[in-house]
C-alpha cells in the first residue's frame, strides 16, 4: 500500500483511500480498495471456494449475526434514520438529517458498496475475515481490544475510555513488545500509528515528535530480529543497518 504524507493509496488503481475504509489483499499480495475488489468478478477472490476450503468457516458463517448476509444500504439512504440523501457518499460522512456518521464499506456477500452504521461496518469486517479464512486472527484482535478497554475503564474509575484511548494503550503495548524482541521495524510502524492517532485528535505538536522519531528510526535502517540473541546472527542481520534495507516502510 502506498502512503504519502499520511494519505493511503490503492496498490492497483492508485486512488486515495480514506482511513476508515478497509483494504483487501489480492492474490498478488497487493492492498486494494473495494472498487478494485468488485472488478475482479470472482477470478481473484472466490468467497464460496474460500469458505469451502477453510476449516470451520462454513460453520462460523452460519452462526446468528455472522452469516454473509446483505448488510447495509446500496442506495443513497442513511442507515440510521432512513432519510434519502442527495448523493450516495463515497466515504465516511455525517447524515445531514440525524447527524450520525455514515460508513461506506464493500460487503463480501455480493461486493456491493453499501452505506452502514459503525456496528454494521464491524459486522462486515468480521464477514470478510470469515471469507478470507482469518476469523481467528480477527477474534483475537477483537478480544484484545475488549480486554484493554475493560482495563482502562477500571483505571479511569468506571469512566468509559474512548476507542482512541484503547488504541493508544494497545500501541504502547506493541512498542514495548517490539522493543523487547528488538523488532525495530515493527516498533517504528507502531510509533507511526501513534503519530497518526495524535494528528487525528489535533495534537499536532506531540504528533510531530512521534513523526520525527519515526524519521530517526528509518534513517538508521531498523530491522526485525525476532528476539535473536546469537552474536553471529546479529552481526549478519543487525537490528540497525543504516546502509541496508529497512524492515519498516508500511508508513
Amino acid at each position: 500500500m502506498g502512503i504519502v504524507d499520511g494519505v493511503r493509496f490503492c496498490d492497483a488503481c492508485g486512488t486515495t483511500v480514506s482511513r476508515d475504509e478497509p483494504l483487501h489483499a489480492d492474490s498478488f499480495g497487493r492492498e486494494i480498495c473495494g472498487d478494485c475488489l468488485s472488478k475482479l468478478d470472482g477470478c481473484d477472490l472466490d468467497i464460496k471456494s474460500t469458505l469451502n476450503s477453510t476449516p470451520g468457516a462454513q460453520e462460523i458463517a452460519q452462526e446468528p449475526g455472522r452469516a454473509l448476509n446483505a448488510v447495509g444500504n446500496t442506495d443513497a439512504v442513511c442507515p440510521h434514520c432512513d432519510h434519502t440523501l442527495e448523493k450516495k457518499p463515497g466515504r465516511k460522512k455525517k447524515c445531514p438529517h440525524c447527524c450520525h456518521f455514515i460508513y461506506v464499506r464493500t460487503r463480501p456477500s455480493d461486493r456491493q458498496r453499501v452505506l452502514v452504521t459503525e456496528a454494521q461496518a464491524e459486522q462486515i469486517e468480521e464477514q470478510w475475515s470469515i471469507a478470507n479464512g482469518t476469523h481467528d486472527a480477527f477474534m483475537a484482535k477483537t478480544n484484545r481490544f475488549a480486554d484493554e478497554k475493560a482495563k482502562l475503564k477500571k483505571r479511569f474509575g468506571g469512566g468509559e475510555p474512548s476507542d482512541n484511548d484503547v488504541r493508544w494503550g494497545l500501541l504502547n503495548q506493541e512498542r514495548t513488545e517490539h522493543a523487547g524482541q528488538r523488532d525495530w521495524g515493527l516498533y517504528s510502524n507502531a510509533t507511526f500509528e501513534m503519530a497518526e492517532l495524535l494528528k487525528k485528535e489535533g495534537k499536532t505538536t506531540r504528533a510531530l515528535q512521534f513523526y520525527l522519531e519515526v524519521c530517526y528510526h528509518d534513517l538508521n535502517g531498523p530491522n526485525n530480529t525476532g528476539g535473536v540473541t546469537d552474536k553471529d546472527l546479529l552481526r549478519e542481520f543487525p537490528p540497525w543497518d543504516p546502509g541496508g534495507r529497512s524492515c519498516s516502510g508500511s508508513h
